[in-house]
């Protein structure tokens, strides 16, 4: 898999200042609390997608990412995953892990498109929550999510998932879960090289 740049100057900027050189790639910041300012907030520039792969009546009216202990602490079309409040749809995928590196969700659809940060938000799902950039995680300390999401109207048929340590910082064992209509779990590790790929995982939705 290529792993394309990443763009956003928030993300460019905290990359820059983790690697303490120029020259690197850069990527895709969230801003969660609809001001660019890096305070958290939910900075939403498509109103087109509002509301993609909800399963509960009602909008999505708390921050993606927002920390919960349990599914009621999170927004309608929303539930808690390792105590981070994540799109749910029809079918959930969710990547966790525990050190302080960035590990990047990529979502390969039986259509040959995919969802990642490259590509976050298609007309069957996105990802909505994106975390560890540039050494800097939501919470340092303790579990770090990506999450993708997708709706009733996506292709059925083999998804592919792969798991990629963007900037190498440190080795990372890693968890992926799959909810709703599909269930599977997948383990893995991948080194504490820049860009290193980890398995594809397969998942069939029938």
């Amino acid at each position: 898999m290529t792993v394309p740049a990443k763009r956003g100057w928030l993300r460019a900027v905290a990359w820059l200042w983790a690697m303490g050189t120029t020259g690197c790639v850069d990527r895709v910041i969230h801003d969660y609390d609809g001001v660019a300012d890096g305070e958290g907030g939910n900075l939403d520039t498509d109103t087109e997608t509002d509301g993609l792969g909800e399963t509960e009546q009602g909008s999505t009216t708390s921050d993606p990412q927002a920390e919960c202990m349990i599914p009621q602490d999170c927004a309608a079309g929303q539930t808690c995953f390792e105590g981070v409040c994540v799109g749910m749809g029809t079918v959930r995928i969710s990547l966790s892990w525990n050190v302080v590196t960035d590990l990047d969700l990529h979502v390969a659809l039986p259509n040959g498109q995919e969802i990642s940060y490259a590509n976050s938000v298609t007309p069957y799902g996105q990802l909505d929550v994106d975390d560890c950039v540039g050494g800097m995680c939501a919470n340092q300390g303790g579990t770090h999510v990506e999450n993708i999401f997708l709706d009733g109207s996506a292709p059925r048929g083999t998804y592919g998932i792969q798991v990629v340590n963007f900037d190498g910082r440190r080795s990372a064992d890693y968890t992926i879960e799959v909810a709703g209509e599909i269930t599977a779990q997948f383990f893995g590790n991948l080194p504490s090289s820049m860009f290193s790929e980890g398995p594809v995982h397969e998942v069939l939705w029938p």
